[in-house]
């Protein structure tokens, strides 16, 4: 079962995600409806450098790309970074980049292998 640690950073408009332990669709999915219920921000970082992503299949990430686009309106524009440390992980990453833009979330997603790489990308550091 994995963990997931959050927190928000109101006045950058951040929410930083930390992962780990073994993930099924079902944990994602219930963490992210109870993300959106609440009090959203334009930018997202999760670090699933300590996660484990290999039980999640392809349909599910479609799943998570068509869930985002329903209820991500109050992030248009923003951007959501995803860092990995395993090679299958990162592959899953970018296969949700492809999902999420061809659902036409409004927002964009990339994937990282490095923490620094993806908080110049979100405009955190120079």
């Amino acid at each position: 079962m994995g963990q997931i640690q959050a927190a928000k950073d109101v006045e950058a408009q951040l929410t930083s995600i930390k992962a780990s332990g073994k993930f099924e669709a079902r944990e994602m999915l219930d963490w992210l409806m109870r993300y959106y219920e609440g009090e959203v921000t334009k930018f997202i970082l999760w670090d699933f450098a300590q996660a484990d992503l290999s039980a999640l299949k392809t349909e599910e990430l479609r799943g998570f790309a068509a869930e985002a686009r329903v209820h991500a309106q109050s992030r248009k524009g923003g951007k959501t970074a995803l860092v990995f440390s395993r090679d299958s992980d990162f592959g899953l990453g970018r296969l949700f980049e492809a999902l999420a833009e061809m659902e036409e979330v409004p927002f964009t997603v990339r994937s990282f292998r490095s923490m620094k790489k993806a908080k110049e990308w979100l405009g955190l550091e120079a």
